[in-house]
């Protein structure tokens, strides 16, 4: 534990893995999300996603423990009017989380620390019409 608490940066890493292994310790990875309540210069802002156009609903990390990144894109499907909706659901059919999404393409953090440990289904619709499914396991 001294190693882990004083020791230069790769001995730490080495002892914390070691204590991991061993299930003396438990430990879990930071989740660094950026600042948004500080003033920022208001110039030319850069887009830094980029969005493939192979694929509707992509989820990752699989398997997570944490967290998970679930990026959509509505964009090559037939738009509608209607609202578009994620929902996750458990294996047997019980819904766990429905999202309304406001942009037909983006980006969203999904906390999966309360999900117990399994396989869930993740569908997208627009309206009554489902335009992307993904699954997703969580493990600890």
């Amino acid at each position: 534990m001294q190693l882990v608490a004083e020791g230069s940066d790769p001995v730490q890493s080495y002892a914390r893995t070691i204590l991991l292994s061993n299930n003396l310790i438990s430990y879990s990875e930071p989740i660094i999300l950026p600042d948004e309540t500080k003033s920022v210069y208001a110039g030319k802002q850069h887009k830094t996603t980029k969005f493939s156009n192979s694929g509707i609903l992509k989820i990752f990390p699989n398997p997570s423990s944490q967290y998970l990144i679930i990026e959509y894109n509505q964009d090559g499907t037939e738009k509608t009017s209607e609202k578009i909706t994620l929902t996750i659901n458990a294996l047997d059919g019980k819904t766990i989380e429905e999202l309304i999404l406001l942009k037909s393409k983006d980006q969203m953090l999904i906390d999966c620390s309360y999900l117990k440990p399994g396989t869930y289904l993740c569908k997208l619709t627009n309206g009554r019409r489902i335009i992307g499914t993904g699954k997703f396991t969580v493990v600890r």
